[in-house]
């Protein structure tokens, strides 16, 4: 509705859709989303969408591709030629792989258990009108590409880093570090230091542009070796906690509450932190 709504230049309340309102599109994205629900998915990754050139005729028109509610769902993330004249992304795809996909790449290193495939209406056009995934489980180590951004600051007001990392985090951040460090001038300064997705680069470079007083940031990507994790909700005498699975290459399986659930809890039951993380702790080893 967002990206109808630019497109069109109409307020939200005002959109009325065409295609992308139809019920193969409705099932498409509540089956997407029963899909990975259902089957405990921890991880999804896709390959940058493939974008065809052309035109496509619509309830406005011959329209150019991508279509421009396409193209405005895609925003942020990273896409590639199709060199193919066939719309190969259409709005309700994008709008299926901006809420799914945790990270754009190549298909990563895993066992695969399962493969499915699903077909759209046959249409003409250069190439099959199908979608393929593929379930797997990685095999204790994996293997993925990070970007670090980076920043010295020394006229930042302290009390601001708070609202710099939350800014962070919402824009993407994997994680976000800060460092003393004594400057040029031997004036005292920060080091703000940002891992994310290579796909999240620029988005975070503007928050820390608009967030803080740099006027530079530095970039370095890095090859990052990863054990397999996952996360589940277990049921604890405190409500429901979430907490993080991190298998080892032995097989051997650590459990970490999340703090946040945690806090919350603890606040809600009027009980200490610890009692809180032992009681998620315990519920994890008995999954």
């Amino acid at each position: 509705a967002d990206a109808e709504a630019r497109v069109h230049g109409v307020p939200v309340e005002k959109v009325h859709f065409h295609e992308v309102g139809a019920v193969d599109a409705i099932v498409d994205v509540t089956g997407a989303a029963i899909a990975v629900a259902r089957l405990g998915i921890a991880h999804v990754t896709a390959s940058p969408p493939a974008l065809g050139h052309g035109s496509v005729r619509t309830d406005h028109g011959l329209l150019p591709l991508p279509a421009p509610a396409t193209l405005e769902i895609l925003k942020g993330i990273p896409t590639v030629p199709a060199h193919i004249e066939w719309e190969t992304v259409t709005p309700t795809g994008a709008a299926i792989l901006k809420v799914l996909v945790d990270e754009f790449r190549a298909m990563p290193a895993l066992t695969v258990e399962a493969i499915g495939h699903g077909a759209g209406n046959e249409r003409e056009g250069p190439m099959p009108n199908v979608l393929r995934a593929v379930l797997g489980r990685t095999a204790g180590i994996d293997a993925d590409r990070i970007v670090a951004l980076e920043a010295n600051l020394d006229d930042l007001v302290p009390e601001h880093f708070d609202h710099l990392m939350e800014r962070l985090f919402e824009g993407g951040a994997l994680d976000v570090g800060i460092q003393h460090l004594q400057m040029k001038k031997n004036r005292p300064g920060f080091l703000v230091r940002v891992l994310a997705r290579p796909s999240e680069r620029v988005a975070l470079a503007r928050i820390l542009f608009a967030e803080s007083t740099t006027a530079g940031v530095r970039t370095v990507e890095y090859d990052r070796l990863i054990l397999e994790r996952e996360q589940i909700r277990v049921e604890t005498r405190f409500g429901r906690i979430r907490v993080k699975l991190v298998r080892s290459p032995d097989g051997r399986v650590d459990a970490s509450p999340e703090y946040d659930d945690c806090k919350a809890a603890a606040r809600k039951h009027d009980a200490p932190l610890r009692d809180v993380v032992r009681a998620a702790e315990r519920a994890a080893e008995g999954d």
